[in-house]
């Protein structure tokens, strides 16, 4: 059985991608609407059945739903293949009737072994509802009483859904978002790692120059670091700090909190990357304002500071299913570098079965 999920901007849109992409046989498992950097979409989850046909029956519970809205289509409508019925009220059907079936489907997992327990935790932890049970859905074969089977069987879904950082070869990098965030933090952590762990040239641009301190912060840095820092007070500045460190394998660029002049800095600059910096305990309705306001940006990346401040890790699972942009890193901590890692399905499985962070709380298993 193929699952795939589709999105587009209105359901009519969406349920023709289902039909084009898998056929008439498609069954839609779950449809929804979604908030994307853009305005909202309608995501819609559908299935085929393209394996060849077997001599008994197919098992399990929901492939038995399906079987019985089939019967039930054929013996109470009449239909064969669906002539002589409006397609749209059709598919339309087919939305409520399997959203029933998905409700049974829920109580189960809800009721019923480790799956409800695992459903439990993750809900727990904040990863939406609607993520767990698509996860769960989509699982076969794993033996739910064995955590390290559950566990990789996350980690296995997790990159396959949620995007993240697979590259670091981009000279420019800036960090944007709003303030408070830790995004000069951030930028010194991965400085250091930048020419520790990997033996490159770093120079530092910073345009934050309206926050008390923060000049002052990032002068101290660059001293005992020993990496070159250039100040800008604008675009054209800006442009002008980046072609003066030429000769640097990386360049990092701090900008200013907030919205306000930054869209320009960052066009001016022509960063390889763009990370939005937020904040993991901040509230998820929080996090996708946020995403909106930088939405005219070209943010390539999201990048998650005070991880060891929330005990609902999983909104950035949230956010960044929702967004489909991919995570980069993880900062949980003031240290430098210590506190700083690069995002990986294995870490964000753990960070959501085990509680704390990086599975250093207590397990659920």
């Amino acid at each position: 059985m193929r699952i795939k999920t589709f999105q587009a901007d209105s359901m009519r849109e969406a349920l023709s991608k289902v039909k084009e992409e898998l056929g008439e046989d498609a069954v839609i498992l779950d449809s929804r609407r979604v908030k994307g950097l853009l305005g909202g979409k309608v995501e819609v989850t559908a299935a085929v059945d393209d394996s060849p046909p077997r001599p008994r029956a197919a098992t399990g519970n929901f492939q038995r739903y399906v079987e019985a809205y089939k019967r039930w289509r054929e013996q109470v409508l009449g239909e064969r293949g669906g002539e002589g019925r409006d397609e749209i009220a059709k598919l339309r059907e087919e939305v409520v009737a399997l959203r029933r079936a998905m409700m049974r489907r829920r109580e189960e997992i809800e009721s019923h072994g480790p799956q409800g327990r695992w459903c439990g935790v993750l809900v727990g932890r904040g990863v939406e509802r609607g993520i767990v049970e698509r996860w769960l859905l989509e699982s076969d074969g794993v033996d739910w009483e064995a955590y390290a089977q559950v566990k990789g069987c996350l980690k296995e879904w997790l990159g396959k859904v949620v995007p993240v950082y697979r590259d670091d070869r981009a000279r420019v990098i800036a960090f944007v978002g709003p303030s408070g965030m830790g995004k000069t933090t951030c930028l010194q952590k991965l400085a250091v790692r930048y020419k520790l762990a990997k033996e490159r040239k770093v120079g530092l641009v910073s345009l934050d120059t309206y926050r008390i301190g923060a000049m002052e912060q990032m002068r101290s840095f660059s001293v005992v670091a020993g990496m070159p820092l250039k100040v800008a007070y604008g675009p054209e500045e800006a442009e002008e700090a980046i072609r003066s460190l030429e000769d640097m394998d990386v360049i990092l660029v701090d900008t200013p909190g907030g919205v306000g002049g930054v869209d320009e800095i960052v066009k001016s600059i022509g960063p390889d990357e763009v990370h939005l910096v937020l904040a993991a305990n901040a509230k998820e309705g929080d996090m996708m304002e946020a995403v909106r306001r930088f939405g005219g940006f070209p943010v390539s990346h999201l990048l998650f500071t005070k991880l060891d401040e929330t005990i609902s890790p999983g909104t950035i699972v949230n956010v960044a299913y929702a967004t489909g942009k991919a995570l980069s890193y993880l900062s949980d901590g003031p240290r430098i570098p210590e506190d700083f890692h690069q995002a990986t399905p294995e870490l964000l499985a753990g960070i959501l079965l085990e509680g704390g962070y990086g599975g250093t709380g207590e397990t659920s298993s």
